[in-house]
């Protein structure tokens, strides 16, 4: 998969991908990275509060229950996060609002882009 986007990337087209490095596997979660390093990657840290992850779980019929519990123990365990956004009570605009600031900041260009 993530050498299907560094194809695309390879195109010129600029990609927002939503998904997660392969849990549980330190190694190739080394080997995604290693795939994205002559792009400019931007690695977010999504967080939840254990009840919440909880309940969104029971109320998505193509999740395996347990899974919210078993991962949140240690998805995050060694990660560094470019930017980290918190889903518990704060609203997708809000967090998209953090990764985009984070994005102005660290790359110039975008920022005189995105201001016009």
């Amino acid at each position: 998969m993530y050498q299907a986007i560094a194809a695309y990337a390879d195109q010129g087209f600029d990609l927002i991908v939503d998904g997660i490095l392969p849990y549980g596997h330190p190694e190739s979660i080394a080997d995604a990275l290693s795939t994205f390093r002559l792009y400019r990657l931007c690695y977010v840290g999504v967080h939840c509060d254990l009840d919440i992850l909880e309940q969104r779980e029971k109320e998505r019929p193509d999740r395996v229950t347990g899974w919210a519990s078993h991962q949140f123990r240690d998805l995050h365990d060694r990660a560094e996060y470019d930017v980290e956004v918190d889903t518990t009570a704060t609203s997708p605009i809000v967090n998209a609002d953090r990764v985009a600031e984070y994005l102005i900041l660290r790359d110039d260009d975008l920022g005189k882009f995105m201001t016009g």
